[in-house]
């Protein structure tokens, strides 16, 4: 029976009742003004009950209406809702989160919401039920949801745990949200940025290489008019000035190679812990004396397969950001390592820039700085993008490049007057730590006086600068404008030519092609190879193939004669 009908009947008997007790009254000792004050009493009463009896209806009709009216909004709402038990299963939904779940809501009811789960997004739901039984607050998350008519399909969870009154216990009542399509323009987003930043760093590579052929121009040629100066010459200093600026110049197009990503790795097993330990302690001097350092290191890391060295610039990087965003009021550096699996906690409030390893080992820098708002941290790794007055280079560019290179990943978090949090994130390897390289260098051969050397350079300018050094230096030279051509010079004068100075990077011929063919001419051919990258990426990269030395462009004169004359004459 309806509530309306329980009520009509309840008041039916109440007048029953009444007139049943007026019938049997005995009235016989009343006077008859007292029988008409009852009378007029009694249908006094009556006339309130049926107005309370009206009332009474109006108001059951209203909460049906409103009942109706709640029930259209809670099953036809944008979102869904859902009330959950303890165990997660459903208890109740919407119409809208059983269309999200893709199934009738008949069928939902008594499921555990984790049978429309991914399954490699299940723990994500695990660990956002344990932690609303744990803690009343509000928590939230995001995971996808299977679907057997449409790919799976991303959702946001904002819960709350409550006391069920029917059943005792406690539940869980959640708003679903479907933010596929919020999804899909960050993965876009994210796909539109990493090609910017692939650009970029194109744009960079190709920058550095044409700038450090330029720079070993202008600071061979600083050099070599140094050696034919007095000391005491008026223009002695200013050349030396040249020569430093270019020395700048060369760590500049250092740091554009590293966030090009074109910078030669030399992969092996590094305890990252360990690593950071020995940058921190290099950088002592630099940071700021307000700053206090604390350290954080994991002891028990597994290792991370990757370059020492860039991984080296990668913490000197974030420690030298963190020092000077403090400022002159000093503050806390925390730098801490730590194993992180792949989980959206870990991004919580934060930008992503890579995409995250399954399980990563985790460099993390934290500062009590100024901070930055929204639209400085979209730009922070922007080429040359600084907070200062002026362009300080290329520190958190280069960061991004080295992890590009690494397939690693970073989050940064950070708000006006609370600090900024930099993680880094680093594939774990099973590969054992190991040892740095050993020098490129393996001289070979026997002294040679007045010996031929074959230039092969695709630059002019250098070409000539070369060409002009060595000659003054006491050798016979031959020149190539590229690998095709230099392999043809070999061809003629291979039995002249005692020494090959061979530029890497040139195109139609590489470097390393042009190597190569030179040693099926004579394999016991002196090449020294010059470029702007690493000595251990060359190292790395003609490892076993016999080279014979590598200079690191750009260079003085007088280091270019050294190197050559200790290839020809290694006693």
């Amino acid at each position: 029976m309806s509530e309306r009908g329980e009520m009509a009947d309840y008041l039916q008997q109440l007048r029953v009742r009444v007139e049943a007790k007026i019938e049997f009254e005995d009235a016989s000792d009343r006077s008859p003004d007292e029988i008409r004050r009852m009378l007029h009493e009694l249908r006094t009463h009556q006339i309130e009950l049926e107005m309370q009896k009206e009332e009474l209806r109006r108001s059951q009709e209203e909460l049906l209406e409103s009942r109706d009216r709640y029930a259209d909004l809670y099953d036809l709402a944008p979102v869904g809702y859902i009330t959950l038990s303890e165990n997660g299963l459903i208890l109740e939904s919407n119409l809208r989160a059983a269309g999200m779940l893709g199934v009738e809501r008949s069928r939902a009811q008594d499921r555990p919401l984790s049978d429309f789960i991914l399954p490699e997004d299940q723990d994500v739901f695990y660990r956002h039920r344990l932690d609303l039984l744990e803690d009343p607050a509000r928590y939230s998350c995001e995971f996808r949801l299977e679907r057997a008519d449409t790919d799976p399909r991303w959702v946001r969870l904002e819960s709350l745990a409550t006391t069920d009154a029917e059943r005792g216990g406690r539940q869980i009542r959640s708003v679903m949200s479907d933010v596929s399509k919020l999804r899909q323009a960050e993965d876009e987003q994210s796909r539109l940025e990493h090609e910017r930043l692939e650009s970029l760093g194109l744009m960079a590579g190709g920058i550095a290489h044409d700038f450090n052929n330029l720079l070993t121009a202008v600071m061979g040629h600083a050099s070599a008019a140094l050696t034919k100066l007095p000391p005491d010459s008026p223009v002695h200093k200013s050349l030396e000035e040249i020569e430093r600026a270019s020395l700048q110049g060369a760590e500049l197009c250092a740091q554009m190679l590293a966030y090009a990503g074109q910078r030669r790795l030399v992969p092996q097993g590094i305890d990252l812990s360990a690593l950071a330990r020995e940058v921190v302690h290099l950088l002592k001097l630099s940071v700021a004396k307000e700053a206090h350092v604390e350290l954080d290191l994991a002891s028990d890391l597994p290792t991370v397969v990757a370059d020492a060295s860039q991984i080296r610039q990668i913490v000197m990087n974030l420690v030298t950001n963190a020092s000077e965003a403090l400022g002159e009021g000093g503050g806390r550096i925390t730098i801490s390592t730590r194993v992180m699996e792949r989980n959206r906690a870990a991004l919580e409030g934060g930008h992503l820039y890579g995409e995250l390893p399954a399980e990563s080992v985790c460099l993390e820098v934290i500062d009590t700085g100024c901070g930055m708002d929204g639209p400085l941290l979209a730009k922070i790794f922007d080429p040359f993008f600084t907070t200062k007055f002026t362009g300080r280079g290329l520190g958190l560019a280069a960061v991004l490049g080295i992890l590009r290179s690494h397939r690693g990943a970073a989050t940064v978090r950070s708000a006006p007057d609370e600090g900024a949090t930099f993680r880094v994130f680093l594939a774990t390897s099973d590969r054992p730590v190991l040892e740095e390289p050993a020098d490129v260098t393996a001289r070979v051969g026997t002294t040679t006086t007045d010996s031929t050397v074959l230039v092969v350079d695709d630059e002019e300018i250098i070409r000539s600068l070369l060409r002009g050094v060595l000659e003054d230096a006491g050798f016979e030279v031959l020149v190539a404008r590229g690998g095709g051509e230099a392999v043809e010079i070999f061809r003629e004068h291979g039995d002249e030519i005692a020494l090959v100075l061979l530029d890497l990077t040139m195109p139609h011929m590489s470097g390393e092609e042009a190597f190569r063919r030179l040693k099926r001419i004579r394999n016991d051919v002196r090449v020294v190879i010059s470029s702007g990258y690493s000595e251990s990426g060359v190292a790395e990269r003609f490892a076993g193939l016999g080279l014979a030395g590598f200079i690191h462009k750009p260079y003085r004169s007088e280091d270019l004669i050294e190197k050559l004359r200790g290839v020809l004459d290694p006693h």
